[in-house]
């Protein structure tokens, strides 16, 4: 069994930006290996001017139009910000359901929805990210396929997921002495 990696921005970061309830978040990520994702961490902290505030993240292929988000991959459970989560930290939610899900190799989208407002991790140079126009809704966050729109909002911010790689092979033993099989993105050939 390979030990967890991480895929993502694991950086703290210094600067903060209130998120609303009323946008939907993603950043893209270039070149994810493959794996079983399990978890989700994203560097936020309670916003106290507006008590407790949930929020839950999902992870979308880059497949909608022209690389943008698509299809639906994962969904977490969802995460409660309350009073004494006041300092800036990576806080993490599991996949809803529990478990993990294998993702191929591929870009991808990590998003976040809140029910209300929180403070997030970010930088305003240089990043790759969208905050979907106004009128989702968190209840039925995160859909199947990606329709909240894909208006650039350039910010990094700090997301990652937390995977196991696949097995470098496969040992099969047999009558005619052991065999090792190449295992391709979790696939063994013989």
């Amino acid at each position: 069994m390979a030990a967890p990696q991480t895929f993502g921005d694991t950086t703290q970061g210094t600067k903060t930006l209130a998120i609303s309830a009323v946008y939907a978040y993603a950043r893209k990520f270039t070149g994810f290996p493959g794996g079983n994702v399990s978890s989700l961490s994203l560097c936020c902290q309670y916003q106290s001017r507006v008590g407790d505030s949930k929020w839950k993240a999902a992870i979308y292929a880059a497949d909608g139009a022209s690389g943008t988000p698509g299809t639906l991959l994962w969904a977490s459970k969802e995460f409660t910000m309350a009073a004494g989560m006041s300092s800036l930290a990576f806080r993490t939610v599991n996949k809803a359901g529990g478990g993990s899900t294998y993702l191929d190799e591929q870009d991808l989208w990590i998003a976040f929805f809140t029910d209300n407002s929180i403070f997030a991790s970010d930088d305003t140079s240089g990043g790759t990210g969208i905050r979907a126009p106004a009128g989702y809704s968190y209840s039925t966050a995160p859909v199947a396929t990606w329709n909240y729109g894909t208006t650039a909002y350039n910010r990094l911010w700090r997301v990652y997921l937390t995977y196991e790689p696949p097995s470098a092979g496969l040992y099969i033993p047999s009558l005619m002495g052991p065999k090792y099989y190449p295992s391709f993105g979790g696939v063994s050939y013989g």
